[in-house]
């Protein structure tokens, strides 16, 4: 299998690559959404000026590094894994907070500020203001800004060459040189020798880019993704139909479904794993990115695929219980809560 080249030569466990977004997080009713036009429980892209202003109305004392794979990385590190990001900020105090805060979980990043156009020095580092409702459902404005800017040239071969696992997310098919970045990325895990993990992020993204996708799953060693975007990918609207076509992809896939745990699938397995039991949902955010850090640090690790599941969603469960989407306390302090677990529930 795949899962077995993957050795203890290599230094970091997992590298990321995505979008480098400082992450705002407020409390709200469901006015203030609908005050700025926004979709209630979903992403919304914002531009510069409504990004300014609903992060000035919020604040930044809650700011931190965020974006979807930059939040894996940081929990691969909170559960005592190792990992890198790669991803585009500007030279703004912003960019600064990110980096800063990034390299303070113990995560490697080294900014890219390069700016291969004029247009993009008048553009700011990204940031998404996340709006927590009572029902613990999330509302993100996301202004991309800088991130937006990722190119091949900030891919570094020895980076690559350092990772046991190559992680990326299908976000990044949206930006200008989304498509080049993303097989880039992909041609250098095969190279170096590195498992590669693609989540597909966001419905609309899947609906938008069907096609390169395929294109990754046929390389990946590993997908992440929910139901809707299983069944998009798919083009199968029924799950149990959809769950089998993605049992034939050559690595593994994980369909995540919220309170209702995670189906694993391979050639060789399809299981259910149950989602981690939680007294009280406070906030959904980075529940997928923080699924995915479970998953990849038992990957990396030689845990089997049952194994990497209850890690992902301990890691998931507990980042739900409360605000944001950085673990309050290392996720390694509960680790082995999952790895003793003996049974699963069978699909």
């Amino acid at each position: 299998m795949r899962h077995e080249r993957l050795v203890s030569a290599m230094t970091l466990d997992v590298l990321g690559v995505g979008n480098a977004i400082v992450d705002v997080f407020a409390e709200h009713d469901a006015t203030l959404a609908a005050q700025f036009g926004l979709e209630h429980g979903t992403m919304n892209l914002v531009d510069d000026a409504t990004s300014t202003a609903l992060t000035t109305w919020a604040g930044w004392t809650r700011g931190a590094s965020g974006g979807s794979v930059a939040n894996t990385t940081v929990g691969v590190v909170s559960l005592g894994g190792s990992a890198g990001f790669v991803g585009r900020v500007a030279g703004d105090a912003v960019g600064d907070l990110f980096t800063e805060d990034l390299r303070r979980t113990g995560v490697a990043f080294q900014p890219y500020r390069r700016s291969s156009t004029s247009e993009a020095a008048a553009l700011v580092t990204g940031r998404c203001l996340v709006l927590v409702g009572p029902d613990g459902e999330r509302t993100m404005a996301t202004y991309l800004g800088a991130a937006n800017l990722i190119e091949p040239d900030d891919l570094e071969p020895a980076q690559f060459a350092a990772a046991k696992v190559v992680y990326l997310e299908g976000y990044l098919s949206d930006a200008p040189f989304g498509y080049d970045v993303l097989r880039l990325a992909s041609d250098l895990a095969a190279e170096h020798g590195a498992a590669l993990a693609l989540s597909l992020s966001d419905p609309f993204c899947v609906e938008r880019h069907r096609g390169l996708f395929l294109e990754l799953t046929a390389r990946a060693d590993l997908l992440f993704c929910n139901s809707d975007e299983a069944q998009l990918l798919t083009g199968e609207r029924e799950l149990d139909r959809c769950l089998s076509a993605l049992s034939e992809l050559p690595g593994s896939a994980v369909v995540t479904r919220g309170a209702e745990g995670a189906h694993v699938l391979s050639d060789a397995l399809r299981v259910h794993v149950p989602a981690d039991a939680v007294e009280r949902v406070v906030d959904t955010t980075g529940a997928g990115d923080l699924y995915a850090a479970g998953f990849l640090y038992g990957y990396t690790h030689g845990r089997d695929l049952v194994t990497c599941a209850r890690l992902g969603a301990l890691a998931a469960g507990e980042i739900v219980s409360q605000l944001g989407a950085r673990p309050l306390r290392p996720l390694a302090e509960r680790r082995t809560d999952a790895e003793l677990i003996s049974t699963t529930k069978g699909q």
